[in-house]
């Protein structure tokens, strides 16, 4: 599965009209470095320390990070997984409306949307916040008489926003080249820093028996409940891994390179933050010193007692955090644009719309930078309510990464096909053990600092979330109102009007055949001239009465006389019209469409040597497309997969677009056996569900044995038979 275009984008494309327009220009180091840099477990986690050390001390800071790498790998391993299979800049949201059944996906799907969207758009605040946070402490540490203002953070925290703005609107050929600085200044920079620290503190360390075994509780909760809550520091500093999966539609091969930096970035922020956390925990002075202020900028003072040495490690820090934020309005501007794309966000084709110039989605840049400096204003007025936005972007992250984990626990992971990243044997143990870490932490998140909490103590996160949720709840029951339906509108219009198609790849118009008088022949069904070089068998199996042969096997026990040319119009069937108005993906995609097409005028004809009106591999078939959507996606399935092996097609690319028809049918197909099951022969749909399964298990056959898959369409075959 190499190649940069999947199946999912390619639908987006077919059914929006937007492709996409994006250079490839991240590689794997690039991606690598962007993805290091955005978890930065090292500088959020030193950053953080002083809200860890009173909920467990040295122990929780340490162990609770390591607690957290575990957890945070099993997740990640889990999504690198589904990047591999199904590599989009929707990541979440999109893997779910794949995995998701039909009754389901489409609520589920845009749910999640919204929830990664908002949290990234808040990780987004993130940045400039720590930045003008940490800056202004090392101006108030340093200067006498310095007053801190809200207004002065303010400046800051827009100054950041609006510099790495530019940074990706002017910049974009240099953002590969800024995530390889990053990671090598980066973990420069922790090397120097740790260095520096121990150095200086010589003599006067701290005890190992403090780094590693003091445990302190000064939260009001009981020690194990003080423990977990350090253990969050952790789990924050672990988070926004997904960053890379935002940006597959930049890189040349990212079902390999993708996963890889998703799992990397958390081994390599694990392994550092544990090693700086140490370091720092070695050379702190004065333990209340550093939780009563900003922890990094009080131990570089502590450990080197230098104004300049103080500021040039804060320096190193700032600059770290400067490029994160730039690389985390990167990947969110391309999750905007993905959500927009599918009609997710209020006035979509404005904000889905690419600056080919600039080579980047830049209205969805924009309106990330916008809700940013708005959420900045927020805290001018209310900091509170700043923080428990900034909490809830955490919790609504870890929320996004459950919401695909736990579809595919509940569908199975037999679903899934084969990938260049894949958990194999001990798929469903790390899939289980991060879908119960991501529950276990998201509950954590929502806990107070206290026992007892006060209006400005309380942890407002559920209130946050709750709110997004309520608003897609709210938006799917009002869409009427909602630019989300008026997307759904505007893809149906672009399916069914062929002005709008121009310059689609759009196949040619199935013409329906002309009854024949009585007496005409029919070309397809006369016998070849005897200098043709066909076998007399052949010849045979061409002339009508092998029609009629066919008709009365048993595989096709159907009323024939109810199928003729007027009992199905082929132009509605290739522009067939939406189920629900509020589809998140079109029923019928424009690549649905010319799939189906290449069924009627190719592989019908190919999979049987008794082509001609009554060709069973159509007016079987047709009809029953029509209304299974498991038998539309076998078929579609086998077209794709005989344009890859014996046309003049994208190989990669259709490929990759059988695989996941294949994937889709197959699993629908286990969930109308299921349903089978429970009904007996007298039940009025026993006899058409039946049908269906039936057609659907030979067109997955057909499937594998175009495919090659020997034993594979055995098994289909067996299950014909049975």
């Amino acid at each position: 599965m190499e190649g940069s275009v999947d199946y999912l984008a390619t639908m987006a494309h077919h059914s929006t009209g937007h492709d996409t327009e994006l250079t490839k220009k991240f590689g794997f180091m690039s991606m690598l470095g962007i993805s290091f840099v955005v978890v930065g477990t090292w500088t959020s986690a030193g950053s953080s320390m002083n809200l860890a050390l009173p909920s467990g001390g040295p122990v929780a800071v340490l162990y609770g990070l390591v607690a957290a790498g575990v957890g945070s790998l099993l997740v990640a391993a889990s999504l690198a997984e589904l990047c591999s299979v199904f590599p989009t800049n929707g990541a979440q949201y999109e893997w779910t409306a794949v995995l998701a059944g039909p009754r389901y996906q489409k609520f589920l799907s845009y749910a999640c949307g919204w929830v990664v969207t908002s949290s990234w758009w808040a990780l987004a605040a993130a940045g400039p916040s720590l930045f003008s946070s940490l800056a202004l402490a090392l101006i108030q540490s340093l200067v006498d008489g310095y007053t801190f203002q809200k207004w002065h953070q303010f400046l800051i925290f827009i100054g950041v926003e609006i510099g790495a703005g530019i940074i990706n609107a002017f910049g974009t050929a240099l953002l590969p080249m800024i995530g390889k600085v990053s990671f090598i200044l980066s973990l420069a920079g922790l090397f120097v820093i740790s260095a520096t620290v121990l150095a200086m503190t010589s003599g006067k360390h701290q005890s190992a028996k403090f780094v590693f075994t003091e445990f302190i509780n000064q939260t009001g909760w009981n020690d194990g409940a003080a423990f977990l809550l350090g253990l969050l520091q952790g789990c924050y500093s672990l988070i926004a891994f997904d960053a890379t999966a935002h940006l597959v539609e930049e890189m040349p091969n990212p079902q390999k390179d993708c996963p890889r930096t998703m799992v990397l970035s958390i081994i390599l922020g694990t392994v550092t933050g544990f090693a700086f956390l140490v370091s720092v925990l070695f050379s702190v002075q004065d333990l209340d010193e550093v939780v009563g202020s900003s922890p990094l900028i009080v131990v570089f003072k502590q450990a080197t007692g230098s104004r300049a040495a103080t500021i040039a490690l804060t320096a190193i820090v700032l600059t770290i955090i400067f490029c994160s934020a730039v690389e985390v309005v990167t990947s969110s501007s391309r999750m905007t644009a993905a959500f927009a794309r599918q009609g997710g966000i209020p006035f979509s084709n404005f904000f889905a719309e690419v600056h080919k110039g600039l080579d980047l989605p830049l209205r969805s840049m924009l309106l990330t930078n916008s809700i940013v400096i708005i959420l900045g204003l927020l805290y001018l007025g209310a900091s509170t309510a700043f923080n428990a936005i900034i909490s809830a972007c955490v919790v609504g992250l870890g929320l996004s990464y459950l919401i695909p984990i736990a579809v595919l626990l509940v569908r199975g992971r037999h679903i899934l096909p084969r990938s260049e990243f894949s958990l194999g044997r001990w798929g469903y143990a790390i899939n289980i053990s991060a879908a119960l870490y991501l529950v276990f932490i998201e509950i954590l998140f929502l806990f107070p600092s206290t026992p007892h909490p006060t209006a400005s103590t309380m942890n407002y996160a559920i209130v946050i979330l709750g709110g997004i949720l309520c608003f897609a709840i709210g938006s799917i029951i009002c869409s009427k109102y909602m630019s989300y339906l008026l997307r759904i509108d505007k893809m149906l219009s672009f399916a069914t009007n062929p002005k709008k198609r121009q310059g689609q790849l759009k196949p040619k118009p199935i013409q329906p055949r002309k009854p024949r008088k009585p007496g005409d022949q029919n070309p397809r069904t006369t016998p070849a001239p005897s200098n043709s070089g066909e076998s007399q068998s052949i010849q045979e199996a061409r002339t009508p009465s092998f029609f009629t042969d066919v008709m009365e096997d048993p595989l096709f026990l159907v009323n024939l006389g109810e199928l003729t040319a007027s009992t199905f119009d082929l132009d509605e069937c290739l522009n067939p019209t939406l189920n629900s108005p509020l589809s998140l993906f079109t029923d019928h995609s424009h690549l649905d469409v010319q799939l189906f097409q290449y069924y009627i005028q190719n592989l019908s004809t190919r999979l049987t040597n008794a082509d001609g009106f009554w060709n069973p591999l159509r007016v079987l078939a047709v009809p029953r497309m029509c209304s299974s959507s498991v038998l539309f996606q076998a078929v579609c399935a086998g077209s794709a997969i005989h344009m890859a092996r014996f046309s003049s097609y994208d190989v990669e690319h259709y490929d990759r677009v059988a695989r996941l028809y294949y994937v889709q049918a197959l699993s629908a197909l286990k969930d109308l056996i299921s349903v089978l099951e429970q009904q007996t022969a007298s039940d009025s749909s026993y006899k058409e569900l039946d049908g269906i399964i039936l057609l659907t298990s030979i067109f997955l056959c057909k499937y594998e044995i175009i495919k090659g898959g020997m034993s594979v369409w055995r098994q289909h075959l067996a299950g014909v038979e049975t």
